[in-house]
């Protein structure tokens, strides 16, 4: 038995009975700032704060050149809780409810950190 769906959208993806499926249909390579972070960002011993979009479900990065420290509250000075991405290494993390990235680099060598919010919404 196929159950119809009334909340149809078309510009989603939908799985075999017609409901929409919430994933990513477009990324941009830049944060929701005024002042507007772009990739590739240079992280040195200054915390990068990067605001999530609005439809960013997702934040996808990769540090080159050395490892960087992320986190979903301000480091700071790198004391609060935070994941280590390794150089060369492609990490993603989900962001649909948090208002920023915070990146810092993990220790005194400076990295170049290339990265993309994954966002929902029309293609």
């Amino acid at each position: 038995m196929t159950m119809s769906n009334p909340t149809h959208t078309k510009n989603m993806a939908h799985d075999g009975d017609g409901y929409a499926i919430q994933s990513a249909t477009k990324f941009q390579c830049e944060d929701a700032t005024g002042t507007t972070i772009k990739s590739p960002k240079t992280v040195s011993s200054t915390e990068i704060d990067l605001l999530v979009p609005t439809d960013a479900v997702t934040f996808v990065m990769k540090p080159v050149g050395a490892d960087v420290r992320v986190a979903n509250t301000d480091t700071g000075t790198g004391a609060a809780p935070y994941y280590v991405v390794k150089d060369g290494t492609l990490e993603s993390f989900p962001v649909a409810s948090m208002a920023a990235v915070y990146l810092l680099r993990d220790a005194a060598v400076d990295a170049t950190v290339h990265f993309r919010f994954e966002l929902v919404g029309s293609a």
